[in-house]
Protein backbone atom coordinates (compact mmCIF):
# COMPACT_ATOMS: atom_id res chain seq x y z
CA UNK A 1 0.00 0.00 0.00
CA UNK A 2 1.30 3.53 -1.07
CA UNK A 3 -0.01 6.67 0.93
CA UNK A 4 -0.39 10.15 -0.51
CA UNK A 5 1.16 12.51 1.11
CA UNK A 6 -2.07 14.62 0.99
CA UNK A 7 -5.60 12.78 0.68
CA UNK A 8 -6.81 16.14 -1.01
CA UNK A 9 -7.50 18.19 -3.95
CA UNK A 10 -6.92 21.94 -4.23
CA UNK A 11 -8.91 23.63 -7.14
CA UNK A 12 -7.63 22.95 -10.43
CA UNK A 13 -8.21 22.89 -14.21
CA UNK A 14 -8.21 19.86 -16.43
CA UNK A 15 -7.35 20.50 -19.65
CA UNK A 16 -8.38 17.77 -22.68
CA UNK A 17 -4.62 16.37 -22.40
CA UNK A 18 -5.34 14.72 -19.16
CA UNK A 19 -3.03 17.23 -17.39
CA UNK A 20 -3.91 19.27 -14.14
CA UNK A 21 -2.53 23.18 -13.78
CA UNK A 22 -3.38 25.11 -10.60
CA UNK A 23 -6.12 27.99 -10.71
CA UNK A 24 -3.73 30.13 -8.54
CA UNK A 25 -0.30 29.85 -10.04
CA UNK A 26 -0.81 28.56 -13.26
CA UNK A 27 2.10 25.64 -13.14
CA UNK A 28 1.27 22.00 -14.19
CA UNK A 29 0.31 19.70 -11.10
CA UNK A 30 1.71 16.23 -10.91
CA UNK A 31 -0.60 13.85 -8.96
CA UNK A 32 -0.15 12.48 -5.31
CA UNK A 33 -1.10 8.81 -6.04
CA UNK A 34 -2.25 6.67 -3.23
CA UNK A 35 -2.52 2.70 -4.38
CA UNK A 36 -4.59 0.54 -1.81
CA UNK A 37 -5.67 -3.12 -3.01
CA UNK A 38 -5.13 -2.69 -6.86
CA UNK A 39 -6.76 0.70 -6.64
CA UNK A 40 -5.00 3.80 -7.68
CA UNK A 41 -6.79 7.14 -6.51
CA UNK A 42 -4.84 10.54 -7.44
CA UNK A 43 -5.06 13.78 -5.75
CA UNK A 44 -4.00 16.96 -7.28
CA UNK A 45 -2.99 19.71 -4.62
CA UNK A 46 -0.28 22.44 -5.62
CA UNK A 47 2.18 24.01 -3.44
CA UNK A 48 1.67 27.52 -4.29
CA UNK A 49 1.15 29.98 -1.44
CA UNK A 50 -2.71 30.84 -2.10
CA UNK A 51 -3.04 26.48 -2.48
CA UNK A 52 -1.57 26.16 0.44
CA UNK A 53 -3.89 28.91 2.31
CA UNK A 54 -6.90 26.72 0.56
CA UNK A 55 -5.32 23.62 2.55
CA UNK A 56 -5.09 25.30 6.11
CA UNK A 57 -8.77 26.91 5.37
CA UNK A 58 -10.22 23.19 4.47
CA UNK A 59 -8.84 21.45 7.68
CA UNK A 60 -10.07 24.28 9.53
CA UNK A 61 -13.68 23.85 8.39
CA UNK A 62 -13.69 20.26 8.97
CA UNK A 63 -12.16 20.32 12.35
CA UNK A 64 -15.52 23.17 13.02
CA UNK A 65 -17.39 20.33 11.27
CA UNK A 66 -16.60 17.85 13.95
CA UNK A 67 -16.88 20.37 16.76
CA UNK A 68 -20.79 20.86 15.52
CA UNK A 69 -21.33 16.99 15.25
CA UNK A 70 -19.91 16.77 18.55
CA UNK A 71 -22.11 19.27 19.89
CA UNK A 72 -24.92 17.66 18.18
CA UNK A 73 -24.27 14.57 19.52
CA UNK A 74 -25.10 16.23 23.07
CA UNK A 75 -28.30 17.32 23.08
CA UNK A 76 -30.73 15.22 25.55
CA UNK A 77 -32.53 12.95 24.51
CA UNK A 78 -36.49 13.65 23.66
CA UNK A 79 -38.74 11.70 26.20
CA UNK A 80 -42.04 12.62 24.42
CA UNK A 81 -42.65 12.79 20.65
CA UNK A 82 -45.94 14.01 18.36
CA UNK A 83 -47.23 11.31 16.24
CA UNK A 84 -50.15 11.50 13.83
CA UNK A 85 -52.80 9.19 13.37
CA UNK A 86 -54.22 8.57 10.24
CA UNK A 87 -57.93 7.12 10.34
CA UNK A 88 -59.83 5.55 7.39
CA UNK A 89 -63.63 5.47 7.87
CA UNK A 90 -66.27 4.15 5.42
CA UNK A 91 -68.73 6.88 4.48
Amino acid sequence: MIRAKLEMNTINIRLDDGKHYCTYCGKEIKPDTEIDHHEEIEYYHCDCKDALEEIRICKEIAEHERQIEKLRNMFPVPRYQSAVKIVIEKI
